[in-house]
């Protein structure tokens, strides 16, 4: 029989009170919620409101439950889709503190675990492979969508680094048999002849040379030219072209800094090192 002449208020103080006997120990599984449920159907009481009214009581559950798991510094596959389950068995939003601070846990273990296996990530099946285990973890869509960008960029870099470089159509005219590699806009930095040019440049990568091409104080050069590539953090690459010196800004600086080492790689004939001759004995 449903609880008679007892206030909305009073009806959401007793569910609070069932609620904190419920998880006293610590855990929330589906059997209790349906309990809980049930008692708001015969109570008449709302499902929604009566899980918003014990936020605060969720949110200290789910800090004990990540206190838990993390008191290693490591969380399981198996954790994480549990604690996600108990997140929505709450309702508690992605941008709640406890649950926010789950996220950022997961995520940056989840990047890890990308960065771990970059050198394998030139491999179709293994960008796939690590596709369905986030997809199987059922994050929220941002975060996904996070990840999935970090995954494709990996895969991206370690198919630069195993010597697979794409083909564009570009926007300038190249030689005959000249492949376009990469081309974007960029702010660059040329220093030539102890004089230095700034501006808005087109850097252009193909098979035959490096050009940062602009309107005043561009430059190109061979491979057998391009020297001292450095990438620094977070959207510069440095290099030479012949004598001079040039630093560019661009969002996919690490992209570019790969993509120019491994072309010089592949473009440019390392000499072979030299054989040095055994010792003879006097």
């Amino acid at each position: 029989m449903g609880l008679f002449r007892v206030s909305e208020k009073e009806k959401l103080q007793l569910f609070r009170e069932n609620f904190r006997t419920l998880i006293a120990d610590g855990t929330y599984p589906p059997d209790r919620q349906q309990l809980l449920y049930a008692w708001c159907q015969r109570n008449e009481l709302d499902w929604t409101a009566a899980r918003d009214y014990v936020r605060e009581d969720a949110e200290h559950l789910v800090r004990f439950q990540l206190q838990r798991i993390t008191h290693d510094r490591q969380i399981a596959k198996a954790e994480i889709i549990e604690l996600s389950a108990l997140l929505r068995r709450l309702r508690l939003s992605p941008e709640s503190g406890a649950a926010q601070r789950f996220y950022e846990l997961v995520e940056q273990k989840i990047k890890d675990r990308i960065i771990a296996r970059a050198a394998y990530l030139g491999s179709a099946p293994a960008v796939q492979g690590l596709k369905d285990e986030i997809a199987s973890y059922a994050l929220p869509d941002t975060i996904y969508q996070r990840l999935i960008a970090t995954l494709e960029h990996q895969h991206e870099l370690a198919q630069l680094t195993s010597g697979t470089l794409p083909t564009i159509a570009p926007s300038v005219d190249l030689y005959g048999n000249e492949a376009c590699h990469f081309e974007a806009r960029v702010a660059f930095y040329l220093g030539r002849s102890q004089q230095l040019t700034a501006g808005d440049g087109l850097l252009v990568v193909t098979s035959e040379r490096l050009m940062v091409l602009a309107s005043q104080g561009g430059q190109a050069a061979p491979w057998r030219s391009v020297s001292a590539i450095q990438f620094t953090p977070p959207a510069t690459v440095g290099f030479r072209l012949g004598s001079a010196s040039i630093s560019i800004q661009h969002p996919s600086a690490q992209y570019i800094a790969t993509l120019l080492v491994n072309a010089q790689r592949i473009y440019v004939p390392q000499s072979p090192s030299p054989v040095i001759g055994g010792k003879r004995l006097a």
